[in-house]
């Protein structure tokens, strides 16, 4: 009756579904013992793993530090290769701690880099200085990467969750704040309107706020003469918000990670080009080199056997004969006698 005091509000659907009842409370109570608190939660061990990789990626960073400090370029094609390796050792790490991939796809990975990078080490083994050089720079990034694949063998910490991580706090209060008094009225005006009317209502609500646990609605008739008739609207939890962002936030990690994949492989095509074209020219060089050189060769023979040639001895000649004076004369003088040359 009016004036009689105040009234009671009528119930609404989406405030009784925020009642929790005892039956799903007490596994959260069995959960919450004395073996848990002794032996810590799951976040410590995640926190464990965490600290791991912070361990890992700080000997990473020494490990490349030392190897441009004390060889230079020598070793810039090994930073390269172990900086691509580094970036998907961490998105490896980053699946297993969303439950995305399995931990022993993380522990091939990592084995994987360590043969690799012992494959790298005994290239340069006809180099015993630069070999030894190179092995002292990453002996400890490798002892890290061998820690934490073993930490990672065990019993995980995430071993004992199904879904991964945990739901992030934040996505809570976003649910809780999503029935206020707006909500509500909102929700009693739309139990007068219409079914058709109801349902892009129902849906906008859904893609304004997220809402926990939402599950289809069927009538009890239904469901015992036979199969359930939907009337509601499947809405997203909270785990499936939150996994569909950190898909997002890998997706958007693995296009940066291709394109600067992409943008390093260029640059090596274009300095393996450049390459290329100063061996081309170094040939070209070197054959006109040669050329002249054999010229010079042959030069430098025929000038040693000019020199080496002896001088040929002069013909030998006979007794030379005195020509008389009327041999040399073109005429013959008679003697008083009458023969020619003055004979008797």
């Amino acid at each position: 009756c009016e004036g009689h005091g105040p009234t009671t509000p009528p119930a609404c659907p989406l405030a009784r579904t925020m009642e929790v009842s005892l039956a799903d409370l007490e596994p959260l109570f069995n959960s919450v013992g004395l073996d848990s608190i002794i032996n810590g939660s799951s976040a410590a061990g995640s926190a464990v793993w965490i600290k791991f990789e912070s361990e890992v990626r700080a000997a990473h960073t020494a490990a490349l530090g030392r190897l441009r400090a004390h060889l230079g370029e020598r070793c810039a094609d090994l930073v390269r290769w172990i900086e691509i390796e580094e970036q998907t050792r961490i998105q490896a790490f980053q699946g297993v701690l969303m439950g995305e991939v399995p931990g022993e796809m993380y522990q091939a990975t990592v084995r994987s880099i360590l043969e690799k990078v012992l494959s790298k080490l005994e290239a340069w083994s006809c180099e015993p200085v630069l070999y030894r050089t190179a092995a002292q720079c990453l002996s400890e990034y490798m002892s890290s990467l061998n820690h934490h694949c073993n930490t990672c063998a065990g019993a995980g910490p995430l071993a004992s969750q199904p879904h991964g991580l945990g739901a992030i706090a934040e996505v809570d209060t976003e649910a809780l704040e999503a029935f206020d008094s707006s909500s509500i009225c909102s929700a009693e005006s739309m139990q007068s309107d219409s079914t058709h009317s109801s349902v892009p209502s129902v849906l906008s609500a859904a893609a304004t706020a997220p809402l926990p646990a939402a599950a289809p609605l069927y009538s009890a008739a239904s469901s015992s003469a036979g199969p359930a008739s939907v009337v509601g609207v499947s809405i997203p939890t909270a785990e499936e918000l939150r996994k569909a962002r950190r898909r997002e936030a890998n997706r958007n990690a693995s296009s940066k990670y291709r394109s600067k994949r992409t943008a390093t492989l260029s640059a090596l095509m274009e300095d393996i080009s450049a390459l290329r074209s100063q061996l081309a020219s170094k040939s070209s060089e070197n054959a006109v080199l040669s050329a002249e050189n054999k010229l010079l060769k042959q030069q430098v023979a025929f000038l040693q056997e000019i020199m080496n040639r002896k001088p040929s001895p002069a013909p030998a000649s006979g007794p030379q004969v005195e020509p008389s004076a009327s041999a040399g004369s073109p005429f013959c003088f008679l003697s008083a006698g009458g023969d020619p040359g003055g004979a008797s």
